[in-house]
């Protein structure tokens, strides 16, 4: 079984362009499948009010996507205890999942496409910086079938962008990441860092197929890369959010199973 990613302009005479081929998905959660974009802004403002960095937030809404909170707490508490550090993000994470409630979303399509992927028996994984049960919370709230393999926040030392989570998880669908097609929007986890930690050395070696979520176009390594210059300027102009890229997606590609 394997899954191919056709996309096209959308004209019935148009012929499609093959994007990725896989024989796995390896899927994120916020900004992907599920809008919590809401919550996150709510959750970081208050973080930052309370600790004295108003003036930051821009600053920490840029660094937290694809990361877990207690790494972006770290950062931007570097001089408390570690102890300290690790009592703010329980904190935070219950108030999360509070505010989680009533105020989710399924990113238009990803229902569909999540359902469509486990009826045909696809291997598919949800990998995830949320731990398990604000996972749980969020994906329920926004009616998304939450796959039989899902590797959070609780489950590996290193978080996000660490590939660890994403290695993990072809590993338990018992795919070798090479044959993965990663969905995921935080800019840090789909470009490849220029100076991987050994471990991380088999992500960039492998060649997964990763796909970042974004307006406009899917970018893909080895297909379709815009840069990053008029992805930011997609970005600027257009009024669809980096989560409702998925819709446009669903509409105007195929998946060929």
């Amino acid at each position: 079984m394997s899954v191919q990613l056709l996309s096209s302009s959308g004209g019935s005479t148009d012929e499609p362009v093959p994007l990725a081929r896989a024989e796995a998905v390896l899927c994120d959660m916020d900004g992907t499948l599920v809008d919590s974009s809401a919550v996150v802004e709510s959750m970081w403002s208050s973080f930052a009010r309370d600790y004295g960095m108003s003036e930051r937030f821009d600053e920490i809404m840029a660094y937290s996507p694809g990361r877990t909170g207690l790494d972006t707490i770290r950062r931007f508490l570097p001089t408390l205890a570690a102890e300290e550090r690790d009592a703010i993000y329980e904190r935070f994470a219950r108030e999360e999942i509070v505010r989680t409630a009533g105020r989710m979303a399924e990113i238009p399509g990803a229902a569909a496409l999540v359902t469509a992927l486990i009826e045909v028996g696809v291997p598919l994984a949800l990998v995830t910086s949320a731990p398990i049960e604000l996972m749980r919370v969020r994906m329920e709230e926004a009616g998304v079938p939450i796959p039989s393999v899902v590797v959070s926040a609780d489950d590996v030392e290193r978080g996000k962008p660490d590939p660890d989570a994403y290695l993990m998880a072809a590993e338990l669908l018992g795919m070798p990441i090479a044959s993965c097609l990663v969905l995921e929007d935080a800019a840090s986890v789909a470009s490849p860092p220029s100076a991987p930690a050994p471990r991380s050395s088999s992500w960039a070696t492998a060649s997964p197929r990763p796909i970042r979520v974004l307006p406009g176009s899917p970018t893909s390594p080895g297909s379709v890369s815009p840069s990053t210059a008029s992805a930011q300027r997609r970005s600027e102009h257009s009024s669809r959010s980096p989560t409702e890229f998925l819709l446009g997606y669903a509409k105007n590609a195929r998946l060929g199973v």
